[in-house]
């Protein structure tokens, strides 16, 4: 016979073995939700975690700025409230000069990058990196591509145009609003000097912030070139910035100290960026979170399983290999670093990192946060993960498709439009970049003309930095194994 003792020793035991075991499926359940990385997830659960923290990190990058203490990239208070007035009565205005005009990314969300902070009286348009690092490929918009259309020299034309009009409010302004207004009007005409101006939408001058450190020791920066490069993906930044910032190299990204000298040459102190260093840190962090996009049309598998060969044969030597991680994605690696000698793509840029200029940075007041490699002399030849997207390429922005790349430079397009660049009716499958008008056609003839006369939104290889010469590689291929190699492009 059983005691009730017993009975209930019998019933406590039943019961911690159904508790144990409900434990272990919800433990096991529990499991598939850990984050990426976590002991005992399954691959989908990793896959699902890493997916989704991509997808957080972009929205973060949205909504993230280094404006602090009044400070930082902006333009002139009380445009937000402008730009709702405007929208109100003539929104289709509004937007295109926004998006045609200053080249700044529209979509669903609003205006990437832009965003209204209080300071002062009014409200404050304050430029954040999503500004430049959120860009659109096929119609699609992508967080961490460079835009393609971005136009400081636009933006500060604007601000000077509009300056009239605080000029009349200036006597009832406060110390604060009059300071907003004279950093927003420094910043505007720094953007339109003619030392550093890009004569190009799409091109960012790496001149601007090579200037601050002359100009916060008081040194007259000499006239070497604008260095106008378009602006960087960020997927993959992790294993770049182990090795140099920036196209060159130059930069030692380990410790994020470069991360705010774009808010330095906007009127930030040195004092509160080391003040706010840890915020940089984390927002790089973010931009390690990032992937590259998928490319979103069907790709002709056999013709991609070729290209592979092809790549390794032609490609690999410089730009790697792609082989995934254990959960599927790609296993980002240092870019290599090439010789000028060898790549012998336009030179302009690298004529800004001088011994002199070398020797400023140690000097500044930024100095051990804004650290340098040994690097000189010579590009990255990047990685190439959602190398689709990245159009026009090279460092430049000098060849407007995979197809042109593969062409012998002397064959290149001389010039193209950049209206509507990361739309839908822009992208050409084919050759995986932007549609061009037929060469010796009328629109070709017309683009030809306007670059003449100085349109921005057109871009030409004879503009200083502009060039479209070397990276000759692969441009020798039989045409069957050059289409093959671009469809095997379009998987990574």
């Amino acid at each position: 016979m059983v005691t009730t003792r017993g009975g209930q020793g019998q019933a406590w035991v039943r019961a911690g073995l159904v508790l144990a075991t409900v434990g272990t499926l919800l433990g096991a359940f529990a499991g598939t939700l850990r984050p990426a990385g976590a002991e005992g997830a399954t691959p989908e659960a990793r896959r699902a975690a890493r997916r989704a923290a991509a997808v957080e990190a972009a929205r973060e990058i949205r909504a993230t700025h280094l404006f602090e203490g009044g400070r930082g990239m902006h333009a002139l208070p009380g445009i937000p409230t402008l730009l709702r007035i405007g929208r109100g009565f003539a929104p289709g205005a509004i937007d295109a000069a926004l998006t045609d005009d200053l080249g700044l990314v529209l979509d669903e969300h609003g205006v990437a990058g832009l965003h209204a902070v209080r300071a002062g009286t009014f409200e404050v348009p304050v430029f954040g990196c999503a500004a430049c690092h959120t860009g659109r490929a096929a119609g699609r918009t992508i967080v961490g591509l460079g835009n393609k259309r971005i136009d400081v020299g636009a933006i500060g034309r604007v601000q000077l145009g509009l300056s009239a009009s605080h000029c009349f409010a200036w006597p009832v302004l406060g110390r604060t609003d009059r300071r907003l207004v004279a950093q927003a009007l420094d910043t505007a005409r720094l953007l339109v000097d003619a030392r550093w101006r890009t004569p190009t939408q799409g091109l960012v001058p790496d001149a601007m912030i090579r200037s601050w450190f002359y100009q916060v020791q008081g040194v007259e920066p000499p006239a070497t070139g604008v260095g106008a490069v378009k602006v960087p993906h960020l997927w993959g930044y992790a294993a770049k910035r182990k090795v140099g910032l920036f196209c060159d190299g130059f930069a030692d990204g380990g410790n994020g100290g470069w991360g705010a000298m774009v808010e330095a040459t906007a009127g930030q102190t040195p004092q509160a960026i080391r003040a706010y260093q840890s915020r940089v840190e984390r927002v790089e962090a973010l931009f390690e979170r990032l992937l590259p996009p998928r490319y979103p049309f069907p790709i002709d598998g056999p013709a991609a399983a070729r290209g592979a060969h092809v790549f390794s044969a032609t490609c690999a030597g410089c730009h790697g290999d792609y082989a995934l991680d254990a959960d599927g994605f790609p296993d980002f690696q240092p870019p290599l670093y090439v010789p000028h000698a060898q790549v012998r793509t336009d030179g302009e840029r690298l004529g800004l990192v001088t011994p002199a200029f070398r020797e400023l940075v140690r000097r500044s007041p930024l100095g051990d946060l804004a650290r340098l490699t040994a690097l000189q002399g010579g590009y990255f030849a990047p990685r190439l993960d959602g190398v689709w997207a990245r159009f026009p390429y090279l460092h430049n922005a000098a060849v407007p498709s995979l197809a042109a790349l593969l062409t012998p430079p002397g064959q290149r397009p001389r010039v193209w439009a950049l209206d509507r660049a990361g739309e839908a009716g822009r992208f050409d499958a084919r050759a995986v970049g932007l549609t061009l008008p037929p060469a010796g056609s009328a629109a070709e003839a017309r683009l030809l003309h306007l670059a003449g006369r100085g349109a921005r939104h057109v871009y030409d290889v004879r503009r200083p930095g502009h060039g479209n010469q070397g990276h000759d590689f692969g441009t020798d291929l039989p045409p069957a194994a050059k289409r093959d190699l671009i469809e095997y492009l379009k998987t990574l």
